[in-house]
């Protein structure tokens, strides 16, 4: 069974931002996540981002015991991860802040 005490929101979330880096932004000002597809970025449902991070916390909790694994996939957990991708995928993304096309999707 694999260790996963040094897993924690912030290490998945770094996991997350590493793997979304070109699919996903946060924009700070105006505090919601958008998307880039072919007609590039688009406002998104936090939900969305909230789904790949449940699928990360999941793929880090393989391998643990069933009650690690609970909290790591618990909704708390989730949430943390995805507050924290905020920070990353943000400040990682400022020099290259997007031009935003609304999108109908929404």
């Amino acid at each position: 069974m694999r260790a996963c005490r040094n897993i924690t929101p912030e290490t998945v979330a770094r996991r997350f931002a590493a793997t979304y880096a070109r699919q996903f932004f946060y924009d700070r000002i105006a505090r919601r996540w958008f998307e880039w597809t072919v007609d590039g970025w688009h406002l998104i449902a936090t939900e969305q981002t909230l789904k790949c991070a449940e699928r990360m916390a999941s793929q880090a909790a393989e391998g643990a015991d069933p009650e690690t694994r609970s909290a790591m996939t618990s909704p708390w957990f989730v949430g943390r991860v995805e507050t924290y991708a905020r920070q990353h995928h943000s400040s990682t993304a400022l020099a290259r802040r997007p031009v935003v096309k609304q999108s109908k999707r929404f």
